[in-house]
């Protein structure tokens, strides 16, 4: 199971928006902001990786099904959304959310690429993001901390939830 801790960037159209301590199953992600010095890492140089396909989608969807069906049990809904990576290490200015948010991107965050890595190597995952913060207003990372320390209970229920249904490999 992949943990991020993200931003919300849902205020800019009508939908629902997520609040700070939802916890949402990733479905999908834009890494157009990893630098490219970064990406040799995930694989072998110039390997291409299907991450929609191989990773969030692998198996039929099997292991997002999985953490949808785990969150419901622990949340009581499961929404979903689509991953914005941003290469901090500060936090992103209102204009590239507002550009983030035009691309199909509802949550934002310095982290993800456990998602990359896994895909490489042909690891199926569960990627489920907490909302520390909301699309725009004042925050700082101890709010994020904050919201995190509160979860915490939310998310061992999950991972608990995760073992009792993941396969055994």
């Amino acid at each position: 199971m992949a943990l991020d801790i993200l931003g919300d960037i849902f205020r800019m159209h009508p939908r629902e928006e997520h609040k700070v301590g939802d916890l949402v199953v990733v479905s999908g992600a834009d890494f157009r902001n990893l630098p490219a010095q970064g990406k040799p890492l995930l694989g072998s140089v110039g390997e291409f990786l299907d991450l929609h396909n191989s990773g969030y989608l692998r198996e039929d969807g099997r292991y997002m099904k999985l953490a949808i069906d785990a969150l419901r049990k622990v949340q009581g809904d499961a929404a979903r959304a689509v991953l914005a990576f941003y290469m901090g290490p500060d936090f992103e200015p209102p204009s590239t959310k507002k550009r983030m948010r035009a691309d199909g991107c509802d949550v934002v965050g310095m982290s993800g690429i456990e998602a990359f890595a896994a895909t490489a190597e042909g690891i199926p995952f569960s990627h489920i993001a907490l909302v520390t913060n909301p699309a725009f207003g004042l925050h700082d990372h101890h709010d994020n901390t904050a919201a995190g320390q509160r979860a915490a209970d939310k998310i061992q229920q999950l991972a608990m939830e995760l073992v009792k249904t993941y396969p055994s490999r």
